[in-house]
Parts: structure tokens; C-alpha cells; sequence
């Protein structure tokens, strides 16, 4: 077992490697591992809560519709329940929620049950806004976060 977890300890990347890898991650090829990455950080976060992979949704805050260059990345994407994803539609997270009165970022972050989801949303909320730089300083954080999740599992 020694010499195992010591095989396994040498293949874990070089934390810079990780993070520019983990840069590349996109909706368009990778949405499984998205899936399983932010499955992974809500079980971290929420232990007591079951998670079934087949279940969860994977939702974009900004638009896919939007000009932005980094709309897939994984910055962008959180698990969110598929039912407020759809009142959401095409909306940007500031845009009122047509009859409701109530900011998109508002009425997601009262609404999901999830963990991960919630405090990003309120964290999002406070800073009123929502852009490429979030996105990236986003992903950004997710890779160092994940990184130490993920390198614990010696």
C-alpha cells in the first residue's frame, strides 16, 4: 500500500501545471468532468447531502447567447436545479426576472439547494456584477481549490 500511494503521490501534477490545464476545461468538450468537479466541491462542502451524478444539472450564469470569449468555461458554470434554469433562460444574472421583480442572481441564490452554488451566488450579488475577469478569477480559484481537494486523496 506504501508503495502505491507513493506511485500515485509522484503522478499528481505540479500545482501551476494543474492550474493551466485546468484553464482549458470547457462546456463545449468537458461537461462530465465539470459535472464531477463541482459534484466533488458540493460533497466537500455539503457531506450530509446525497448526490447523484445523473440528477444535477450543470447551468451557465452568463448566457451561452453572450459575446463572451470565456461563456464555457467552467468560471461560468454552477450546479443548479433545472427548473430555475429554465425561468432564468436567456437572462444575464443582473436582469429582472420578468414578473417577479427580482434580480436573476437574487431569486437563484434563494432558490437552490446547493451549497457551492449559493455562496458564489451571494458572493456574485455583492459585488453587483458579472463579467470575463469573474469568470476567470473564478476558474481560477476553483483550480487551486480543487487542486488541494483533489491532492489530498493520498
Amino acid at each position: 500500500i506504501k508503495d502505491l500511494k507513493k506511485e500515485l503521490s509522484e503522478k499528481i501534477p505540479k500545482k501551476e501545471e494543474y492550474i493551466e490545464k485546468f484553464k482549458e476545461i470547457n462546456f463545449t468538450n468537458d461537461k462530465d468532468t465539470i459535472k464531477f468537479i463541482l459534484l466533488k466541491l458540493e460533497k466537500a462542502k455539503a457531506s450530509s447531502l446525497a448526490l447523484d451524478f445523473e440528477l444535477h444539472s450543470i447551468e451557465h450564469l452568463e448566457p451561452k447567447s453572450t459575446n463572451l470569449s470565456n461563456v464555457n468555461s467552467i468560471g461560468n458554470l454552477f450546479l443548479l436545479e433545472q427548473e430555475y434554469n429554465q425561468k432564468k433562460d436567456n437572462l444575464k444574472p443582473f436582469d429582472l426576472l420578468p414578473k417577479q421583480k427580482i434580480k436573476v442572481i437574487e431569486f437563484l441564490e434563494k432558490e437552490t439547494k446547493y451549497k457551492t452554488t449559493k455562496d458564489s451566488f451571494k458572493e456574485i450579488k455583492t459585488k453587483g456584477k458579472w463579467n470575463k475577469d469573474d469568470i476567470e478569477k473564478r476558474t481560477e480559484e476553483l483550480a487551486l481549490e480543487t487542486y488541494n481537494l483533489f491532492s489530498k486523496l493520498q
